[in-house]
Parts: structure tokens; sequence; C-alpha cells
């Protein structure tokens, strides 16, 4: 089914699990101070860096510690150490798990899933014991009943992948997450699906060109690597041209706008008219859905 390239944005943070981001300015230092000598260094061996791949796994561990509760009954929830090891004592985010699962209690229900989360850039220093991440993040989620698991049937949120900005506090030589924020633009494209579609559109780009200045017809070559068999039967239906175009023109600037775990959007030039771009999951393999005109407004072309 054909996805429209401009869907709504849809937040799949609850209210009480992602706030706005509290005011994180600081004060202005006085120029006219002396400086001192008794500051740690930040490349002091006592020091641990926190890496992308810490930061991830921080992320979907606080997360898992609501929507990756087992059934449980209401009064057996251990509210007091959740998160512990995972968020900072005090911390925005230790209100928010208790919060949730204090809701969870009340209300009988909890939505349950699992998150995927990847890095945009590596984490920034903001102090010794203080760091953040820009991350993107998918969240995949059904309302459950606390105690039994069952799925309530309310419908699911979209499974978008949204940006979100995370802080975390050092402990030692331990990092814990203190608050989680969603961030702008709030649509991501994680760098997975990015190289992905990027490798499968380079080979589609060439492809469709040495199809199409070969006359078209069923033989479409390297095409049938990269496209959903719905598309394949479309490109086989495509000429023959007589003559064969010699020199078909080629396309440039491909580039994806926004993505789900199953499907992604993008467009890309071809003799300066824009061409939306179609993608599906398959088997594991990001494959082209579509590629052609539909109608779009405005060219970037």
């Amino acid at each position: 089914m054909r996805r429209a390239a401009t869907a709504p944005v849809a937040l799949l943070l609850s209210a009480a699990l992602l706030l706005a981001a509290c005011d994180s300015s600081e004060p202005i230092p006085d120029p006219t101070a002396e400086p001192t000598s008794s500051a740690p260094s930040t490349s002091s061996p006592s020091t641990v860096a926190l890496d992308a791949a810490t930061a991830v796994q921080l992320v979907i561990a606080r997360y898992d510690a609501v929507h990756g509760l087992p059934p449980t009954a209401p009064g057996e929830v251990d509210v007091d150490s959740a998160g512990e090891g995972v968020v900072a004592p005090g911390s925005t985010e230790a209100e928010r798990v208790v919060g949730a699962l204090n809701q969870a209690i009340e209300l009988g229900v909890l939505d349950r899933g699992d998150l995927l989360v990847e890095a945009l850039e590596p984490p920034v220093a903001a102090g010794d014991d203080t760091a953040t991440a820009s991350l993107c993040m998918s969240q995949d989620l059904r309302t459950t009943d606390l105690e039994t698991g069952e799925e309530t049937g309310t419908a699911p949120p979209p499974d978008d992948w949204l940006r979100i900005q995370a802080t975390f506090e050092r402990a030692g030589d331990v990092w814990l997450v203190a608050e989680i924020a969603a961030a702008e633009p709030a649509l991501c494209i994680p760098p997975s699906i990015e190289e992905e579609t990027g490798r499968a559109w380079d080979v589609f780009a060439a492809a469709r060109v040495e199809h199409e200045s070969r006359g078209g017809g069923p033989d479409i070559g390297k095409l049938e690597s990269v496209v959903t068999d719905r598309f394949a039967e479309t490109l086989r239906g495509i000429g023959p041209f007589d003559p064969p175009a010699e020199t078909p023109p080629g396309y440039t600037d491909f580039q994806l706008t926004e993505a789900t775990r199953s499907n992604a959007v993008g467009w890309a030039c071809r003799d300066g008219e824009l061409e939306t771009v179609e993608w599906e999951l398959a088997g594991g393999q990001w494959l082209i859905d579509f590629a052609g005109q539909a109608g779009e407004e405005a060219s970037p072309c």
C-alpha cells in the first residue's frame, strides 16, 4: 500500500514519560577570574567517557524497566527498585519510571513492547560527570493487562523513528540516565536504514538506467535484487522502447525523509523532475517498492 510522503508526526512517548526538556543554561563565567589548577582534567585517567553504545543500551534499559515488566500482580510490582542501576537517583527519569509504574498499578494496564535505539552522533561531555547524546528511537508497544500480559485490543501507536536528547550522569565508573526529552526535528532516520537504503539505491539507480538503455522488457537485470516482487513486475512490463534510449537520464540527490520499522519514504531527482521513492522491509532487506512521479507540488530538483 502506498504510504503518503508527508505523514503526520505521532509522538510515541507518553506524556508521563516524555516531557519538555528542562532549562540547561549555565551561569556565565567571570572572564576576569584567575584560572585555577585544582579543577579535574577531562583527560584524567579516572574519567570514564560515555560512548555511543553505552548510551544506546542505557536508554533501552530505562524503557525496558517499564515496558519490559513481565506479567505481575499490582501488589507485587517493585516500584522502588525499578530502574536501579539504570536511572540516576532523584533524576527526572527516576521520577518518570516510578510514575509510570504507579499509574499501571492504579489502572491495571501497562504498555509493553520493545525499543530500538541508534545514536545519531557521539555523546558530548557537558562536564566531568555529565554527558548528552542525540539518539533516534522507535517503540513497538501494545497496551496490556498488567497482571496477565494479555493485550487489551487498544490500537498501537505508530512505530516512527523519533529524535530524542538524553542526558546522563556519571556515578563513579558507571553512567546513568538522568533525563530523556523529545528533540527537533521530531522525525529522524537511523544510520542503519540510511546505510542499507543508500547501498540498495546505488544499485537501483545504475541498473534502471541500464535496463532502459536496453529498451526495457522482462529482463530487469540487477534491479531484481533491490526491488519488491510487486515493483519487479511493474518494471518488467515497461518497454520495449523502440528505438532504445541510448543515454537515459540518471538519478541524483537521493534522500530519505521518514521511516518506520518496516517502511520508508524518500525522493530523488531525475532529469530535473522529483520522483518519490518508497521502501519496504522484506525478508530483513530494504527493498524499493516504488520509484516515480507521484504528483508532488514542490520540487527540490
